[in-house]
């Protein structure tokens, strides 16, 4: 997705970081002012303070436009690397805000072999959520025989039995966004012997 009509209206404006962080710490979607912001903190590589502010005010409010969000996250230029930064991953995934995990996961998507060891945590979570979301970064990062082999076994093993994979795959579903059907079908590859539910759910999106 391009977001170039928004380089273009905004010219470089904020010079220091107190300039730029009120616009952060109290988001209007839509002040042109907040775009600049959100590109001066990717610029100076403020990961953390944005992501944290964006969680602080939308994570528990279904507010935002898809827009704002894709932008966000569009803007991320880096894959991530420090603990501290998946901690908040760990608060997206929970969020109420569908908007917010939607463009969440295309950037998960973007940097899947970055998030690798962290989906792997999130299969030993108990909260089904966590678990759920892991087990999806880990569908889609392609071609890796480790990560293949890794769901296979989960599956035989019966930490994930057919009734929690169907659970998983309805998961897959209410979650309303328009990587459904990719997950799925990255989902059907890698388990065949469930086709047939997945196929039943894929007609229904």
């Amino acid at each position: 997705m391009g977001f170039k009509k928004f380089e273009e209206c905004f010219p470089p404006r904020f010079k220091e970081f107190d300039e730029a962080r009120k616009y952060i710490e109290n988001i209007d979607i839509s002040n042109e002012l907040t775009y600049e912001a959100i590109d001066y903190m990717i610029t100076h590589k403020e990961y953390y303070f944005l992501l944290k502010n964006i969680i602080l005010q939308f994570g528990d409010i279904n507010e935002g436009t898809e827009t704002f969000f894709e932008y966000l996250f569009s803007r991320m230029d880096k894959c991530p690397e420090r603990n501290i930064d998946f901690q908040l991953y760990r608060k997206i995934i929970l969020s109420k805000n569908q908007k917010l995990k939607i463009a969440f996961m295309h950037f998960v998507k973007k940097c899947s072999r970055e998030f690798k060891e962290f989906a792997k945590e999130l299969l030993n979570e108990n909260n089904r959520h966590l678990k759920h979301f892991g087990f999806c970064i880990l569908v889609s990062i392609p071609d890796d025989e480790e990560i293949k082999e890794l769901l296979k076994k989960y599956v035989l093993e019966n930490k994930i039995n057919k009734h929690e994979l169907e659970e998983f795959i309805e998961y897959v579903y209410f979650y309303g966004n328009k990587e459904d059907k990719e997950c799925l079908k990255n989902l059907m590859k890698k388990f065949p012997e469930f086709k047939d539910k997945i196929r039943q759910v894929e007609e229904s999106l």
